[in-house]
């Protein structure tokens, strides 16, 4: 069965998927590991969300009302310097993995194409 869509009121027919599977939140398990984690793309978007719920925790530690309570070197350290190292790491990590994943060979540069400045 056609479904319709209209472009300026012009009814155009639009083909039903035919594949019968639903849309899902998450993988299935064997999907997880056969698939996206064989994914270059899926490894550096997972490196850059892991970061950036890591780095957050600085960036809210940084509010003056916060920090100013770190009185400790240790404390500041802890709260505010290593989430900013394990952050940045899983950035610049994520970031590497975007150029790579846009380059015919891993030790040519892709200048051409935008996804490698992105990466970069």
């Amino acid at each position: 069965m056609a479904v319709e869509a209209k472009l300026l009121g012009t009814p155009i027919p639009v083909a039903k998927p035919s594949s019968s599977r639903t849309w899902t939140w998450l993988p299935s398990w064997y999907e997880l590991r056969t698939h996206y984690l064989r994914e270059v793309g899926f490894l550096a978007s997972l490196f850059q969300m892991i970061g950036a719920t890591i780095f957050w925790i600085s960036g809210f530690t940084a509010l003056p009302p916060i920090y100013d309570r770190l009185t400790s070197t240790a404390a500041q350290n802890g709260a505010y310097w290593l989430p900013q190292v394990l952050g940045g790491t899983g950035f610049i990590i994520s970031g590497t993995l975007f150029m790579l994943e846009t380059q015919k060979k891993w030790y040519k540069s892709a200048f051409g194409i935008l996804g490698w400045h992105i990466g970069a």
